[in-house]
């Protein structure tokens, strides 16, 4: 073997077809690197079963290998004695506990509404399956993404091997690896022990005898099953195993997959780190980042797209190679265009299976405290945890029936191919309790376009804003009869521009009216004039601190801030209008939230945790009440006339922003706040709304249908 390896490597390079138009030395050096180390595997091979007595059964068992590139790949059985000397577990051991491993990783978790019914479920985050059990575009897909040659070789690429350490001896190229996947395999069953070296030689011998015990199939069956496809979004636990992958990013089974859905959660193998990110952010996306995916914003996404592409063009290789159409045509240009087009998205809906979309947002926002809980008590595996809330399933169902035919009225003042780019909002607060009973984030989510707007949509709130900043005027010593001129005006910037805010469609008294009516009249010019005087007077630190009080997270404030800051939550909105029903109390739980919880207890065998709150007086209970009844005038004589509902005090604010309108209002006898968006998705699409779509038009009719709902119910 030693003397015959190096020349006999260089003939079948010669006549390669991988060597046309390389140089007779190159050829040379790549001939030498491939011979010695392959002779070096082989002798080390032969020398570990000479140790053990049985040269004759190695020396059957050594050949060579041309695929057809005509290039050589040595067995790798002739280790596989080796691996006794290396005190490695029986292997069927070995898997046995891989599986165990993986299943402690994994805890039940379930959600509760108010009446103990079961909202949402996650069971068992790492699943073992059959292969019948698994889709054939997913084995493919396995294949394409970590090794074309799966099927010729017995676990080693030596060939690959040689490439990569000839690469980097005789090229500027990095050292790549050039593990199988039945090396990966033996690196999911084998714990880290004294160095990586050690480990290497253990999972190639590992590999040796795996490609013994199991025929291919098994092998990929049992890759697939422990295999590590991401994060779970909800608490970081890992996801092992195909048939969970699939469940939690697709919401199918592993066996319902086709080529494209395979690819992508291939593509997480190498990048599973990728594939969690991509999945925050476009959770996370603002509008103006809904539709266009910009690299410096979801490049986790943008870079998993792209390795999904190169493992499609890893199918066209395998094709090369075998001779065979693996991928029907029209199948591989479909799968093309998803991942051009960025149309597999791992599904923010998969929270809603079991019971349909009615309560997705809602479970979203449960999950998302659910995750900052997770360090606070160290939740840990093998339990189960419920977790109650206060939804009130009727409520959202109805709530989100008007609020699609609501919206359908919205989208009707627009262009039409400015339609599909109008989406909202509504969130349902029981404010005796404080706690959420409905969200509807928007009229997508069972078309596979899921974003939560009620909490991931940041608008501009417009004069849904200003009652914050007569709060803090109020703090300061003015009252609701303190006086402003209504009438036009320039103010001067920090950067020494100037600016002229209009009230809406150019209305002015061109007389001193009060700050209550200013409110109700939403009169744009008097809460510029006032914020510029506490600007002058107590300057930004003094608003922001106020500012603050109400849950709002600001570092700094400018003029134009008087009309609304360009971009809040409506979770975080209606949450900041609660204290002025309390009174001027903040409330702080457990969980984090402010003013506004949506669990209300988690249990598990071991304990049980209530989301209690502190309270805080965060407004004195004077100015509480006088914006109270500033905002009661809003509803009564304002812009939230169409807010009134016979026999209720309605209070609440209208709010009308560039690309946004809104509504915010609450009632003291039922005990309820109601907060409801629509606004732009993409506000380089629809950079500005209609003057004629304004939130006191469009946005109080479904504020009423809902109080009259939870009045008469």
């Amino acid at each position: 073997v030693f003397p015959l390896s190096p020349p006999l490597q260089l003939l079948l390079l010669y006549h390669s077809s991988s060597t046309r138009g390389m140089g007779l030395g190159k050829i040379v050096k790549r001939a030498i690197t491939y011979g010695v180390l392959s002779a070096g595997a082989l002798a080390a091979g032969l020398y570990l079963e000479n140790s053990s007595g049985v040269l004759q059964r190695s020396l059957g068992r050594v050949a060579l290998q041309v695929d057809r590139q005509q290039e050589v790949s040595f067995l790798a059985k002739p280790l596989a004695a080796g691996i006794r000397k290396l005190s490695l577990p029986p292997l069927e051991k070995t898997v046995q506990q891989a599986y165990q491993q993986a299943q402690k990783s994994s805890f039940n978790l379930s959600i509760y509404d108010k009446n103990n019914d079961l909202l949402y479920s996650e069971q068992n985050l790492a699943r073992k399956v059959s292969a019948e059990e698994i889709s054939p575009a997913m084995f493919l897909a396995l294949q394409a993404a970590e090794d074309h040659l799966f099927e010729q070789h017995y676990g080693w690429n030596v060939v690959a091997a040689a490439k990569a350490v000839g690469e980097h001896l005789f090229t500027d190229k990095k050292l790549r690896g050039a593990s199988t996947i039945t090396i990966q395999l033996a690196d999911f069953l084998l714990p880290d022990e004294k160095g990586p070296w050690y480990n290497k030689v253990k999972e190639w011998t590992l590999a040796a005898e795996i490609e013994q015990r199991y025929t291919k199939r098994e092998i990929l069956t049992h890759y697939l099953n422990l295999a590590p496809f991401g994060h779970a979004d909800t608490l970081n636990r890992p996801i092992f195993g195909v048939e969970a992958a699939s469940q939690y990013y697709f919401h199918r089974p592993a066996k319902d997959l086709n080529i494209a859905e395979s690819i992508a959660l291939a593509a997480t193998l190498r990048k599973s780190n990728f594939a969690t990110k991509a999945y925050r952010d476009f959770q996370h996306l603002t509008p103006d980042g809904l539709y266009q995916r910009k690299m410096e914003r979801v490049g986790h996404y943008e870079e998993l797209m792209e390795r999904c592409r190169i493992i499609l063009n890893g199918v066209r290789d395998m094709e090369k190679l075998t001779g065979k159409k693996i991928v029907a045509e029209e199948e591989y240009y479909a799968a093309l265009r998803y991942f051009n087009d960025y149309k597999i998205t791992f599904e923010e809906n998969r929270k809603c299976y079991g019971k349909g979309f009615d309560h997705c947002e809602f479970t979203d926002l449960v999950l998302a405290r659910v995750e900052q809980l997770h360090q606070k008590f160290q939740l840990k595996a093998s339990q189960e945890y419920k977790i109650y809330t206060e939804l009130d399933p009727a409520l959202q169902q109805f709530v989100r029936e008007r609020f699609q035919v609501q919206l359908e009225k919205v989208r009707a003042q627009f262009e039409e191919k400015q339609r599909e780019k109008v989406n909202g909002a509504v969130i349902v607060v029981n404010l005796a309790t404080a706690t959420l009973e409905a969200v509807v984030g928007g009229l997508g989510v069972a078309n596979n376009d899921f974003l939560n707007r009620a909490a991931l949509t940041y608008a501009s709130p417009g004069s849904a804003f200003k009652p914050f900043i007569l709060a803090a005027a109020l703090s300061d010593g003015k009252t609701l009869q303190s006086t402003y001129l209504d009438a036009p005006r320039t103010f001067k910037l920090e950067n020494g521009r100037e600016w002229s805010p209009g009230n809406f469609r150019g209305k002015y008294s061109y007389v001193e009216i009060t700050l209550q009516q200013a409110l109700a009249e939403s009169r744009n010019v008097v809460f510029a004039s006032l914020t510029n005087d506490l600007l002058q007077e107590k300057g930004k630190d003094y608003l922001v601190t106020n500012l603050r009080r109400f849950g709002f997270d600001f570092c700094d404030f400018y003029l134009g801030y008087s009309l609304g800051p360009k971009e809040l939550s409506l979770l975080d909105l209606a949450s900041a209008y609660s204290l002025f029903y309390q009174g001027g109390e903040s409330y702080r739980f457990g969980d984090g939230s402010f003013s506004t919880r949506a669990i209300t207890k988690i249990q598990t065998e071991n304990f049980v945790w209530e989301n209690f709150w502190h309270d805080e007086q965060t407004l004195s209970p004077r100015v509480a009440r006088d914006v109270d009844q500033a905002l009661r005038a809003v509803v009564e004589e304002g812009t939230g006339r169409k807010a009134d509902v016979p026999g209720l005090k309605i209070r609440g604010k209208t709010g009308t922003g560039k690309a946004s309108i809104s509504f915010i209002g609450y009632e003291p006898t039922i005990q309820r706040l109601v907060g409801v968006l629509f606004a732009a998705d993409d506000q380089r699409t629809i950079p500005r709304f209609p003057y004629s779509v304004t939130g006191g038009d469009y946005a109080t009719p479904l504020f009423t249908e809902i109080m009259q709902y939870v009045r008469t119910h």
